[in-house]
């Protein structure tokens, strides 16, 4: 049987947490319109996942903001473009404080399990698990009466920071009632002073179950669908490739900065995951590097995302099912160029593949999974 490939485009939608240079307005808001605006024209749909924590948080301090009306409003209003809207959790902020000029992040906070589970939860703070419900209520409170038949059933962890205590957060998940994850980027590996990602040993297949059993390392006969975004290690031949051809684009990129406006690139925020740029330098040289299907910033290359994602295709259609593949975006770093990379990268997988290849959101990626494998 001739296999399916379903890619999956999504954003992740929130705002920096490091610092935000400009208004939540231009940070994350009219990137977003520009993204849903260029993938209108090119007929693709897309998910949000949407960083709901930073809502409530600007709710409960009764800050003086549009942000949370804008914000809401803009989910709608994706909804009822025929687009998506799934759960993005960052829980720093429910510890955060602002101070009248900007935030003041709580780092302690980062991950899901520094908040703990269950019984073991930090006092006076809501579990990790209280707080996956509580997503899951929101979406479907402020969206269904737009989409009566909206539901929320996927789950991206803020920074992919689904370890550690992965069997744990899995557990919360199906208790919760999410049938797919997507916050697993095969062959990362990552660490800072807020988060841990080894992504090193999981299973070969592009699409797994997890269960509370083995949590990410080995499949398992009922669990979360796992839809990834779409990665792989490079063997170190393409890593050595990879490293000469980011020299180059660098340069490129350095002429291209200089020969623009200055507001057209410049940035609109700083990260909160940080480490010393020497040290990161060094630990890319000595690892291979990772192929991630990811477009962010304004320079994003068009040819390799193609590569890389045949490479990752073919090397899964012998699974002989359907593949299901998440291509990444964050709306705070796209510009109109990434965009323009994203509608030419499409056209190129259609051009190659021609009907194998579809589009679609994780609300129909659920449908597509349940009739082929069952009810997840």
């Amino acid at each position: 049987m001739t296999s399916q490939i379903y890619i999956l485009f999504s954003a992740d939608y929130e705002v920096f947490f490091g610092e935000n240079y400009l208004s939540e307005r231009e940070v994350l808001i009219e990137p977003t319109e520009q993204i849903i605006k260029g993938f209108k024209e090119e007929g693709i749909p897309m998910t949000l996942f949407a960083d709901v924590a930073s809502v409530w948080r600007y709710r409960s301090l009764k800050l003086d903001t549009d942000f949370v009306l804008l914000f809401e409003d803009q989910l709608r209003r994706a909804i009822r473009d025929g687009h998506d809207v799934q759960l993005h959790l960052h829980p720093h902020w429910m510890t955060s404080k602002f101070d009248g000029k900007r935030w003041e992040m709580d780092e302690s906070k980062f991950k899901l399990s520094d908040l703990g589970y269950g019984g073991r939860k930090i006092q006076s703070l809501e579990s990790a698990d209280e707080l996956i419900i509580r997503g899951k209520e929101y979406l479907e409170r402020l969206l269904r009466p737009v989409d009566p038949s909206y539901q929320c059933i996927a789950f991206r962890a803020g920074g992919y920071g689904i370890q550690p205590n992965d069997k744990e957060l899995i557990g919360a998940l199906l208790s919760a009632g999410f049938k797919i994850d997507s916050s697993i980027v095969p062959g990362m590996f990552f660490k800072s002073k807020v988060n841990q990602i080894d992504f090193r040993k999981i299973p070969s297949k592009l699409n797994y179950r997890m269960g509370q059993r083995y949590g990410i390392a080995k499949e398992e006969d009922r669990g979360i669908f796992e839809i990834p975004i779409a990665a792989y290690a490079e063997s170190y031949v393409e890593t050595l490739l990879h490293h000469l051809r980011r020299i180059k684009i660098m340069a490129g990129h350095f002429k291209k900065i200089m020969s623009a406006s200055k507001k057209e690139f410049s940035p609109r925020g700083r990260a909160i995951q940080r480490n010393r740029y020497l040290k990161q330098t060094v630990s890319r040289l000595l690892r291979p590097s990772l192929f991630l299907l990811e477009f962010n910033g304004p320079f994003a290359e068009v040819n390799p995302m193609v590569k890389g994602t045949r490479h990752l295709v073919e090397s899964h259609l012998k699974e002989s099912k359907d593949l299901f593949l998440s291509a990444s975006c964050h709306s705070k770093n796209v510009y109109s160029p990434t965009i323009q990379a994203i509608r030419e990268f499409w056209r190129i997988m259609v051009n190659q593949y021609g009907e194998r290849v579809k589009t679609i959101t994780f609300q129909e990626a659920l449908k597509k999974v349940e009739r082929e494998t069952g009810s997840l």
